[in-house]
């Protein structure tokens, strides 16, 4: 996302394009944190519990 948004200046023409990809460098920068927090409850979680089954804590699950 940084890499993109430091692409900004690299954009040539008219400014509606520099609004556009402005606007959705915006909406994905918004979008990756429950994405990343949902892939990480999906796949991450239950692989770990797997992995190491004494470590979890049932009563943090329990309230997601």
């Amino acid at each position: 996302m940084l890499i993109w948004g430091c692409m900004f200046p690299l954009i040539q023409g008219s400014d509606i394009w520099s609004s556009i990809v402005g606007m959705l460098w915006m909406g994905a920068w918004i979008l990756m944190g429950p994405l990343k927090r949902g892939l990480t409850i999906k796949f991450v979680t239950p692989k770990l519990d797997k992995k190491y089954p004494l470590t979890i804590n049932r009563i943090d699950k329990n309230q997601e």
